[in-house]
């Protein structure tokens, strides 16, 4: 999955790996009669999909997968895909706000905010929730379905990967 997200950026996502590496990534392999739930730990920056009988968040529907949640899918390798872009995302943000000037309360982190602030199509329940999640939310849709993110939110995931060096 990291290959295809790559793409998506340019193969900037494999330079922004080689330069801030996760130190765990665990996914096991889709389950034919289950969902997929992930985890980003920023702490040990462990990264985590598994397979799971029954979605333990209320926003998602069971037996409905959103991919990006702004394209409807029942396939569980796309949603075990869109689980684990999701929690890249969070790396990504967490890295580029940990790195930038002003450090965690700096000028992404209020960039973020402002746009989680600003953006009135967000493009899931779960990315209304809070920053964090809209931006791993929109991060997962502009590899997915580009075409379901506001310019809000198009502007603000290419913005934080600007920072990051990944695009041009």
């Amino acid at each position: 999955q990291i290959n295809e997200v790559d793409k998506t950026f340019n193969g900037g996502m494999s330079n922004f790996l080689a330069k801030h590496p996760l130190d765990s990534i665990s996914v096991s392999a889709p389950s034919a009669a289950g969902s997929a739930q992930g985890t980003y730990q920023t702490h040990s920056q462990k990264l985590t999909v598994k397979s799971v009988k029954k979605i333990s968040e209320p926003w998602m529907l069971e037996g409905t997968v959103a991919v990006a949640r702004g394209q409807k899918t029942d396939s569980k390798k796309d949603m075990q895909d869109a689980t684990f872009t999701h929690e890249l995302g969070h790396h990504v943000a967490f890295t580029v706000i940990k790195n930038s000037p002003g450090g965690p309360d700096g000028i992404f982190k209020k960039s973020i905010i402002d746009s989680y602030q600003k953006d009135k199509k967000k493009v899931s329940d779960y990315a209304k929730t809070e920053p964090h999640e809209y931006f791993a939310e929109s991060f997962t849709a502009y590899h997915f379905s580009p075409g379901s993110l506001s310019s809000t939110a198009k502007k603000m995931v290419e913005d934080v990967m600007k920072r990051a060096g990944e695009l041009s």
